[in-house]
């Protein structure tokens, strides 16, 4: 379900799109330039124990990450 107060990310595209189509969406952003320390990883669906571990992880699964600070618009932009 997700919590409101995190913007859940995910290292891989076609894994954000089904997570959008899961909520009635079709679209999907590309968040870039996020500083480590503005992210953690995902309470819900991550498997790592730290953002590098989540990211890199030996399995090659997208990484699950929620931003807990916010980003400017310059962060964002739309891939579909």
């Amino acid at each position: 379900m997700g919590q409101p107060k995190f913007l859940y990310l995910t290292s891989g595209e076609e894994d954000a799109l089904w997570f959008a189509e899961e909520k009635g969406c079709s679209t999907v952003l590309k968040v870039s330039n996020v500083p480590l320390e503005y992210l953690e990883v995902d309470p819900e669906d991550g498997i790592g124990d730290t953002v590098e571990q989540e990211l890199n992880n030996k399995f090659r699964l997208p990484g699950k990450v929620v931003l807990v600070k916010p980003l400017g618009p310059e962060h964002f932009s739309i891939i579909k």
